[in-house]
């Protein structure tokens, strides 16, 4: 096979002093070696010799990270290794996981799976449990598809759709108001069968009639009125509480003073989103525990961008959602492991973020590594370029960016391994 290695090339020599991409030189000689047909694309500098353009590629860009020598890991600490299926590849990091953390002395917590396949990272996690490995993978969450994001928003359109059996229906499914899933349930289907719903949830007359509301409910071994149960329960202590909170936050007129209201009335939900997370990953769904941490961390981090002095404009209730739901939008983090010695399962994308004493590096291909597949929209790069000297203006090039941008990723993620490759 050949490799094309692209360099990118500092404008001095400052690059002697750059260590950032000093792994990315130790796997580039490992890869090559033996290998006879390594195309170097050296940018004209004739009077630079093949490795020293190689030199040059692997220590040059922009961010730059003392790193002493003997930190540098060598070649004899990464490995290539190529295996027929996939099955194969995950055996062979499991074993290899399993001889490191009894023989070597690594703990879970100090290796990471890189996986370039989307489909690959699907199956690693139930084979690698027969193995008897914890392992923690590292998943995309959108945002706007978490509980807390779903309550807030359920929460603030509650006074403008006139308070909606639905919509009060979906902010108690989100299990953040305090009412279990069992009286959500017996909720539902009382106010169905009565036809209940808008101010009819808040008066009482429509719950203590057990003559004309005839509904019953078994709770403590004995059968009790539904209405009087569920007005007690769900509505006198969880729905009157958050119709008062929701009215506050309408009739606030600024935007300023709406976040300020609805970020204080979040942070009440501190308490039942740690005990959910907790009960989560006591039942080792640690992602939906993630997902529901994260969602908190990012809404209330949101909604406190919206209390500034720059935000004290009047807007109406309607604009302030809209506000909420285009702010998140498409807007993903990445997952945090929760378990205290787990193997990272994660996409090269996060593989760099924090670093780690081993590396696995798999589901790799020439069309996801280094550089990933772009689309390159209406306009190829050649015709782009073309236009771009006909016009005079400087257009911008997709894939070329997303190219540099995938080089700069793989090697930053080289350089946060400390020990093995």
């Amino acid at each position: 096979c050949c490799f094309n290695f692209y360099p990118i090339m500092a404008e001095d020599d400052s690059y002697m002093d750059a260590a950032i991409y000093s792994n990315a030189g130790s796997f580039v000689r490992t890869l090559t070696e033996g290998c006879s047909d390594v195309v170097y694309e050296d940018l004209s500098l004739d009077a630079i010799s093949r490795s020293e353009v190689l030199k040059r590629a692997s220590y040059d860009y922009a961010l730059r990270v003392d790193r002493a020598e003997e930190d540098i890991i060598t070649d004899s600490c990464i490995t290539c290794s190529t295996l027929k299926t996939s099955d194969d590849v995950i055996g062979y990091v499991s074993n290899e996981i399993i001889r490191l953390t009894r023989r070597d002395g690594y703990r879970y917590k100090d290796i990471r799976i890189v996986c370039a396949d989307d489909d690959l990272k699907d199956n690693l996690r139930g084979i690698m449990s027969t193995y008897g490995l914890d392992t923690f993978v590292d998943r995309k969450i959108i945002i706007s598809n978490t509980p807390v994001f779903r309550f807030i928003i359920a929460l603030a359109e509650l006074p403008t759709r006139r308070f909606r059996f639905e919509d009060v229906l979906s902010l108690l499914r989100t299990g953040l108001a305090g009412v279990t899933n069992e009286d959500t349930d017996v909720f539902e289907n009382y106010c169905i069968r009565y036809n209940i719903t808008g101010e009819r949830l808040f008066t009482r007359e429509y719950f203590n009639s057990e003559s004309k509301y005839t509904a019953k409910v078994f709770r403590e071994g004995r059968t009790i009125p539904a209405g009087e149960y569920l007005w007690e329960n769900v509505i006198e202590r969880v729905l009157i509480p958050i119709r008062e909170s929701s009215t506050i936050i309408y009739n606030e007129k600024l935007l300023s003073a709406k976040a300020m209201k609805l970020a204080e009335y979040t942070n009440t939900l501190a308490s039942n989103i740690k005990f959910l997370a907790k009960e989560f990953t006591d039942r080792k769904d640690s992602e939906r525990a993630s997902a529901l941490v994260r969602g908190y961390s990012e809404v209330m981090s949101l909604l406190v961008q919206f209390t500034t002095q720059m935000n004290e404009v009047p807007i109406d209730q309607e604009t302030f959602v809209s506000l909420l739901k285009i702010d998140m939008r498409n807007k993903v983090q990445a997952t945090i492991p929760l378990m205290v010695d787990s193997v990272e399962i994660v996409s090269p994308e996060q593989a760099y973020i924090t670093p780690c004493k081993v590396m696995f590096l798999i589901g790799t291909t020439a069309e996801n590594f280094p550089y990933s597949k772009v689309s390159e929209g209406i306009m190829n790069a050649s015709e782009l370029m073309r236009l771009s000297a006909d016009s005079g203006v400087v257009l911008p090039d997709k894939v070329k960016a997303r190219n540099t941008s995938d080089l700069i990723t793989a090697a930053l993620m080289f350089g946060a391994v400390e020990e093995k490759l």
